[in-house]
This record gives C-alpha cells, sequence and structure tokens, in this order.
C-alpha cells in the first residue's frame, strides 16, 4: 500500500498479462546479475520509502534500487530516496494513481522513474530535472541502463522474454 495525500493505493491484483511474465521478477534478475550487491540493494515491492513526515507518506515502488551509502533505515521505513524506482502499469491503476506516485517520487528526489507497460510491452523513462519528472524516452526495443548506473545495461525485449 502506498499513501500519498491523504489516498491509499493497494497494490494491483495480478493481471493476466503478469502470468505469463513478470516484468518486476525479470528486471529484478537482469539488474542483480549487473550491479555490485556490496553497493546496492533491489527491492521489490518493499520496504516503504517515507515520501514525507508531515503528514505522514510513504510509497512501496514495485521495484527499487537504493545505494547503500545513502541508505537510512528506521521504524522498518526507509528514509532515503532511491536511485532508480521502476512502476508497472495495470489496468486496474488509474490516471490518478500514477499522477499522485510521481508527484511522490518528484518530492523524495528520487533521478529515475521507468513505467512499464506489460500489455504495450514498453519502458517509459522518466528522469528529474529541475524538480519535475520528464520523459526521456518511451522503449519498445533496444538497450535500456539508469541513468546513475550505466553498467547495468538492459535489452528491453529481455524485460518481456517468456
Amino acid at each position: 500500500m502506498t499513501t500519498i495525500e491523504g489516498w491509499a493505493f493497494f497494490p494491483a491484483v495480478v493481471e493476466p498479462v503478469y502470468q505469463a511474465v513478470n516484468p518486476v521478477d525479470r528486471l529484478s534478475e537482469l539488474l542483480r546479475d549487473k550491479l555490485d550487491s556490496r553497493k546496492v540493494r533491489i527491492r521489490a515491492a518493499i520496504p516503504a520509502f517515507v515520501v514525507r513526515r508531515d503528514p505522514f507518506a510513504f510509497c512501496s515502488p514495485d521495484l527499487a534500487v537504493i545505494l547503500l551509502a545513502d541508505m537510512i533505515e528506521e521504524d522498518g521505513f526507509l528514509h532515503s530516496a532511491p536511485e532508480l524506482v521502476i512502476e508497472v502499469l495495470s489496468p486496474s491503476n488509474g490516471r490518478f494513481s500514477r499522477k499522485a506516485k510521481l508527484e511522490g517520487y518528484e518530492s523524495m528526489c528520487v533521478p529515475e522513474v521507468w513505467v512499464l507497460s506489460p500489455e504495450a510491452e514498453t519502458v517509459e523513462i522518466l528522469q528529474l530535472e529541475d524538480g519535475r519528472f520528464r520523459t526521456t524516452s518511451v522503449l519498445r526495443q533496444g538497450l535500456l541502463a539508469p541513468k546513475l548506473f550505466p553498467e547495468a545495461e538492459i535489452d528491453v525485449a529481455a524485460v518481456w522474454e517468456r
């Protein structure tokens, strides 16, 4: 569950397309193979990141990459921004949910967000510029690498392999 501006967002129900391929699991595997586990943590769905202390709000992205050197964990929550957040679109996610989550990530100064669309088999890359997210590309094929971890280059097609 995520709470932003007093609204609660619950994890999406597993959609039929996920039964064939789970992009969160796949991306987690691909990133783990390329990133140094002594320097970063890759977390799926948990733990929750504190967006704001007063009023209290938190979010639990589908997948997050966190630098260990910057990681601050207290009371079961992370109080430091991840370097990369990955969210998966679902028909049960509305526009409001996406907007609210992105605003929460902006307020945390998350430098990069990937939004995966299982239906379209695309990855939208959003990067933080002047405090706001800007879509830098939408990929259906080609290579994808986190801005802060260029060594973790991934073939977009591999995310959707069945």
